[in-house]
């Protein structure tokens, strides 16, 4: 029971990360947008638009 439901936060915070991601996509330079990636724990080849 336990271990589904902090698979749920991880799914959450994972929903919330890529909502960010979308969001910094949208409003950055390519170099801010890398930074941005690698806040939130993303692979920088994970960004590319």
């Amino acid at each position: 029971m336990l271990g589904h439901f902090e698979g749920k936060i991880v799914d959450y915070i994972k929903g919330c990360k890529q909502q960010m991601l979308a969001i910094g996509r949208a409003m950055m330079s390519e170099p801010q947008l890398i930074l941005w990636a690698k806040l939130l724990g993303h692979e920088p080849q994970n960004v590319s638009k």
